[in-house]
């Protein structure tokens, strides 16, 4: 999974010491009866309520060497040799259902993956990662369950290999009113196998053509899983967020995006809303995906 609205992933990097936190709220469409309908992934050992760690967060369970570099295991309170858990399930802690937690985040630059030898490795076009300052993504996963007295499974809860994107949040009045501007960078997503029994993963080129005027977009996804997207995105009134849907070239397949501005880096001619990402969901005739996308600005 990327989470699935702007928002939904949050990380916090103190810069004035090696730990970092982060908390990805995951929302189920349908949820199955009795089955995950809503989670909150807490990851690394800060949190921006409780900076001094009065609350006892394991500090083995994040380290951040830079804004590109850094990385988090599920947070955990150490209490006398043990660590509880402080991800949540359906709005319950997991340590107060019983259950344990298994996670990990990192960068795509701590793995040695931003690269255009990589992400065209894995598509149908030549992809070069986007050569955003501020705007991260990388990878995470979970292995999140539960037994009840009998040793019988509650739940389990897992992904393998999924994305996450995050940036600088921007303001509206940081927007212009007028103009044009192209975002351009990469998208990846995870691709479900056939009959739903694993995935893989796929990258593509990503841009997008703002109109500041109109509020639009003209977004285009090129070789992602062998399939090009064109369509259209639009602004959420008073919001920094976008989205919409994209057609593809190949069957019926169809791409859904939802993503935001960010403040872009110190080399931008506009650093307060020089780049942007955020999420795709891809669908189609015994087809379905879901990554990231991320883009900047000259």
């Amino acid at each position: 999974m990327s989470a699935e609205r702007p928002g939904d992933v949050s990380i916090y990097l103190p810069g004035n010491s090696s730990r970092m936190g982060a908390v990805f709220n995951v929302a189920s469409v349908n949820p199955p009866s009795g089955g995950l309908s809503t989670s909150s992934y807490l990851f690394g050992s800060y949190s921006p309520s409780d900076p001094t760690n009065t609350a006892g967060r394991n500090d083995a369970h994040g380290a951040y060497v830079d804004p590109s570099n850094f990385a988090g295991r599920e947070a955990t309170i150490y209490n006398n040799g043990a660590n509880t858990p402080l991800s949540t399930r359906n709005g319950q802690a997991l340590s107060a259902i019983g259950g344990s937690a298994s996670q990990a985040m990192v960068t795509a630059e701590s793995v040695g993956v931003n690269t255009a030898s990589f992400l065209s490795s894995i598509s149908s076009a030549p992809v070069q990662p986007c050569a955003c300052e501020s705007t991260q993504w990388g990878f995470w996963n979970v292995f999140n369950g539960a037994n009840n007295s009998n040793g019988s499974l509650l739940f389990q809860d897992q992904g393998v290999l999924l994305l996450w994107v995050a940036g600088v949040p921007t303001t509206l009045a940081s927007l212009p009113a007028t103009g044009t501007a192209t975002y351009t960078g990469h998208a990846i997503a995870s691709i479900a196998t056939p009959g739903w029994i694993g995935s893989y993963i796929a990258a593509g080129t990503f841009s997008n053509a703002v109109n500041f005027g109109t509020r639009s977009g003209a977004v285009t996804i090129g070789g992602l899983d062998g399939t090009n997207y064109a369509g259209t995105v639009t602004w959420i009134p008073k919001t920094t967020l976008f989205g919409g849907a994209l057609t593809g070239n190949v069957g019926s397949r169809t791409a859904t995006l939802a993503g935001s501005f960010f403040q872009g880096g110190p080399t931008n001619t506009t650093p307060l809303y020089g780049e942007m990402g955020g999420s795709i969901n891809l669908s189609g005739t015994n087809y379905l995906g879901s990554g990231i996308f991320l883009g900047r600005k000259p």
